[in-house]
């Protein structure tokens, strides 16, 4: 059977009255060409662009344009890569270089000759005292073309650099990567597209210049007559030559912008989760050849009222969990060196990269950030991205290759080696990514949620990928994570922030299966009853729920606790029974509620069921108990909770 073929959405069309605007636009521009068109002397063409006059003006422009779009290169690729960053003054700046737009290109060449002629304030000190004249001369067509074009390069290729995806940068200087480098082989190829249309706008405006010229370097035959003065003599003695001329003139500047819009074709689009997850299995994967570092941090950072101190050893997968807000990715930035303590230290390894007088650069660290956006290089193919920070150790790119191959292999990527980072899918560019990471063999790994962005199959996949890496890296790796599934597959111990600081720590299962704060509990999905610590007639502890009392069968051990202090009482959905009656018998909480919803999974139904007085708690049965109850939504029940399953949290 053929495969259905793929449809794609149209686009919203554009309103009538806009299409007819930019036909208008299009026509005012093409019919004056297309005038001059017609009223060119075709037959004569070879032999109206072949007289002397004409190859000399012709000659003359093609290199004065070459050695003005060279020095455009040179001059503008710097200034708008620093235009592109915020500092002091840069909007001044980005003023004055646009001002050469607004300018009449007379002023322009007044400007130059005013400063760079025989009296200028910079040409009367070359001509005197080093014998060099700059009016007048080729040098000076040059420099007029220079004056009136580098501004187009600038602001095209500066507005690309400023809306380039975030993040790029940063990723390649934490995988080892200088700061030429990373406008080398990250910064620049992401905006090559702009690259070349800035450097085409400025050739067809160095090609077309006129007045700046005409001022600045006047006209002599062979010297400092170019093509568009050609025309402009010629148009007065020959009006033939001139048509044929400006004809071949707009012939040269449609080329010039043609080349800019034309785009190779791109490769197949990248592979769907369920064919990348059976094509290749994640394999062992190289061991590491650099050891894992230990870290060491007390330190805090007021302005985010975050304090913490934190010893992982070498080699341990710690996974970091907290509510929105807790500090996790303040953890995750100060490790990998993109926030700054302002008090404490922070070791990794036996090196300070963070204290009073110190503070080591990311890219210097050896620690590797992998987020919720992989940020692998799109412009780049998967092997060469995995590739990529051995490159930056200085690796021979054969044994590079070789390297980022088998990181590939052992997370089932090596059929994508040959793709181009921007076809592919969600999971297979965090599994690219991950290899990416582990081949720079960092110091520290951390992951900043890294398969929160993924839907459930993909980010299933990743995770075991994770695992099996992980496992067998013994890289020190920090996971922050809202998944408690994750990070009891993934993680040897955790740690639970809250409001900056750190409130638990322990093994994953440990800290799961008996919370020790009603964040842990949540997580765990366990059902949690907050309210004053009320000590009954039997002594145990509990908190009142309307008018009777959910009880635990003991304090906490070694906590403090007195009558009336905040505490949360949590038990398991499993802890639940529930009854059409209440029941007698051993010590345990019985306790009135209305059905507000029961689900049916697995041969399970999990009810929610809304206490007398407020509270919500969950309990989990199975169906044959559900349909004995037979309670309708709505309907009342009893929730008997046996206190030995009930564990008391305080609350501060």
């Amino acid at each position: 059977m053929r495969a259905r073929s793929r449809r794609v959405t149209p686009p919203v069309p554009v309103p009538a009255w806009l299409a007819v605007l930019a036909a208008l636009g299009v026509l005012y521009l093409v019919i004056p060409l297309a005038g001059m068109g017609a009223a060119v002397p075709w037959g004569r063409f070879g032999e109206l662009i072949t007289g002397e006059a004409s190859r000399d003006a012709l000659w003359l422009s093609l290199r004065t344009c070459a050695a003005a779009t060279v020095t455009d290169l040179l001059l503008g690729v710097p200034l708008a890569v620093v235009l592109s960053r915020s500092w002091r003054g840069v909007r001044l700046v980005r003023i004055l270089v646009a001002l050469p737009l607004s300018l009449p290109p007379v002023v322009a060449g007044l400007a130059l000759l005013a400063t760079f002629g025989r009296r200028g304030l910079v040409g009367q000190v070359l001509e005197g005292v080093w014998g060099v004249r700059v009016g007048f001369t080729t040098l000076a067509v040059v420099m007029a073309q220079v004056f009136v074009s580098l501004p187009f390069l600038v602001i095209t290729l500066e507005a690309a650099l400023r809306s380039r995806p975030s993040g790029l940068a940063e990723t390649a200087a934490s995988l080892g990567a200088g700061p030429t480098r990373v406008l080398r082989s990250v910064t620049l190829p992401l905006v090559a597209p702009a690259l070349a249309r800035g450097t085409a706008l400025s050739l067809a405006r160095c090609l077309g210049e006129f007045g700046a010229t005409l001022t600045f370097a006047g006209s002599l035959q062979g010297v400092t007559r170019t093509l568009p003065l050609q025309i402009y003599l010629a148009r007065e003695t020959d009006s033939d030559n001139a048509l044929a001329l400006g004809a071949l003139l707009v012939v040269v500047a449609a080329i010039v912008v043609a080349v800019t819009e034309w785009t190779p074709g791109r490769r197949s689009g990248p592979v769907s989760e369920g064919e990348q997850a059976a094509a290749e299995p994640a394999g062992p994967g190289p061991a590491r050849s650099l050891p894992a570092a230990p870290v060491d941090l007390d330190g805090g950072l007021s302005a985010r009222d975050w304090r913490m101190r934190l010893q992982i050893p070498a080699g341990q997968v710690l996974a970091v969990m907290g509510h929105n807000g807790s500090g996790k990715s303040t953890l995750a930035g100060i490790v990998a060196g993109r926030l700054r303590l302002d008090s404490g230290r922070l070791r990794i390894g036996d090196r300070l990269v963070d204290g009073e007088h110190t503070f080591v650069e990311a890219r210097r660290r050896g620690v590797t950030m992998l987020g919720q956006d992989p940020h692998v290089f799109g412009h780049m193919s998967v092997l060469d991205n995995v590739a990529f920070p051995l490159r930056c150790r200085g690796v021979p790119r054969g044994r590079a290759r070789q390297g980022a191959a088998e990181q590939l292999a052992a997370v089932g990527c090596a059929h994508l080696a040959g793709r181009r980072g921007s076809q592919l899918s969600g999971g297979q560019a965090a599994r690219v990514a991950l290899a990416r990471a582990l081949a720079f063999e960092p110091a520290v790994l951390v992951l900043d949620e890294p398969t929160a962005a993924l839907d459930v199959e993909a980010s299933s996949h990743v995770t075991r990928v994770l695992a099996a890496r992980l496992a067998g890296a013994g890289t020190t790796t920090i996971l922050v994570t809202h998944d408690v599934l994750e990070a009891l597959e993934l993680a040897d111990a955790m740690i639970v922030l809250d409001h900056g600081r750190l409130v638990e720590r322990g093994e994953p299962a440990r800290l799961i299966a008996r919370p020790a704060s009603a964040f842990t509990a949540r997580l765990a999905g366990l059902n949690i009853v907050d309210g004053p610590l009320v000590v009954g007639d039997d002594g145990l502890p509990g908190v009142a729920v309307g008018d009777r009392r959910l009880a635990a069968a003991q304090l906490p051990e070694g906590a403090t606790l007195a009558a009336g202090d905040r505490v949360a009482l949590v038990f398991a959905p499993e802890a639940v029974g529930l009854h059409a009656a209440p029941p007698s018998g051993s010590p345990r909480s019985a306790l009135p509620g209305a059905v507000e919803a029961a689900d049916e999974a697995g041969g399970l139904v999990s009810v929610r069921l809304g206490l007398d007085g407020g509270a919500v708690i969950r309990a989990r049965v199975t169906t044959a108990a559900w349909a004995e109850l037979g309670a309708p939504v709505g309907g009342r029940l009893w929730a008997v909770v046996k206190a030995t399953q009930v564990r008391v949290v305080p609350l501060a």
